[in-house]
């Protein structure tokens, strides 16, 4: 189930209220800034906003013809973007277009054929390119009449000042632990509650992202990761290249995507546990290796690793390098006690 087949709201039902309201007072802002977590419903909030301005009814179900047009497409007053797909590498493209943006323009310049308003959904913002961004801004500076912009944002920090003071902005909470198996029973209900017990820890109570994680056999990688450093200080880096190898194949973006995830989740639990700080044990076998790698080095220091290792992925992200030696690399600074000489020793 994806946010645009979605009717449920769960966790974010004062946000919906606010939208309402505005709406309902004939002072709704033309643009919507709507941020948070990935994965916790901002879409799905955007999707139910969407079809109550083209409908005029709130919380439309899927028989309505309003809802089936805008699922299949086909309303002429809604829009949505989102990068495209990349057939040759089989996922999405990385960034929006600066074209895709200013198909936004031309949309928005016509006058609504089927409702009293257009309606344009961006996800996510944080994937514009300079220029897409400086489309979306232009509109926002001089936005049409009966056009509304919901703009989504994963990290809203990192977009232009002036997109963010042009737009109302909506920030939404991270999810309860009881919402978020409120969703999932909802839109995955075919998971077992063992693995959806394992799936919120590694997505931090993130349905998107923990559908994602189920996708991917998330559960089975994060334990094939903890045997691997549950040797540490030594490690078997033959396992590790073969381990890299895999990473380094098929869709390597994506692949490359969870193992820095669940790596990064790894070394905030360590931190978590050199600290004492309780948290669910994932999988089962879990609780025994972090108590033990815990006492090989303080919490400051494992929080500071997942701080080095944060910066470290991103950059290699960013400037597209060889993921297999990142991976290799990493590692090799796990079992050595050079990777751990950050700042001074407690």
């Amino acid at each position: 189930m994806t946010p645009k087949t979605n009717t449920h709201l769960f966790g974010h039902e004062e946000s919906e209220v606010q939208l309402l309201r505005d709406f309902a007072s004939g002072r709704l802002a033309h643009g919507w800034l709507i941020s948070g977590p990935r994965g916790i419903g901002k879409a799905t909030l955007a999707y139910r906003f969407a079809r109550t301005m083209l409908s005029g009814e709130e919380g439309i179900g899927v028989e309505h013809p309003i809802f089936r047009r805008m699922e299949a497409g086909s309303h002429a007053d809604f829009l949505v973007v989102e990068p495209l797909y990349d057939a040759k590498k089989e996922e999405d493209a990385r960034e929006i277009t600066a074209e895709q943006a200013r198909q936004i323009s031309q949309f928005l310049s016509l006058t609504p054929g089927e409702s009293q308003w257009r309606v344009v959904i961006v996800d996510a913002v944080d994937l514009l390119g300079t220029h897409a961004a400086n489309a979306i801004l232009k509109i926002l500076e001089e936005p049409p009449p009966q056009a509304l912009l919901l703009l989504i944002s994963h990290n809203p920090g990192q977009l232009l000042p002036t997109i963010r003071s042009r737009c109302r902005q909506l920030r939404l909470k991270p999810l309860r632990r009881e919402d978020f198996h409120s969703v999932m029973r909802h839109i995955a209900p075919d998971i077992d509650s063992q693995s959806l017990a394992v799936l919120g820890a590694l997505s931090d109570y993130s349905p998107g992202i923990a559908v994602e994680l189920q996708e991917q056999g998330a559960i089975e990688l994060y334990g094939e990761m903890l045997e691997m450093v549950s040797s540490l200080p030594g490690i078997d880096m033959g396992r590790v290249h073969a381990f890299a190898d895999r990473i380094a194949a098929g869709q390597v973006h994506r692949n490359w995507r969870l193992f820095s995830r669940l790596m990064l989740c790894l070394l905030k639990r360590l931190a978590q546990q050199a600290a004492d700080i309780e948290e669910d044990t994932v999988p089962a076998e879990e609780s025994a290796i972090l108590a033990r790698l815990a006492t090989l080095h303080p919490a400051r220091l494992w929080a500071m690793k997942w701080q080095q290792a944060a910066d470290q992925f991103s950059l290699a992200e960013r400037l597209h390098l060889d993921y297999k030696q990142v991976v290799i690399g990493f590692f090799h600074s796990m079992a050595s006690q050079e990777g751990f000489q950050i700042g001074t020793a407690a």
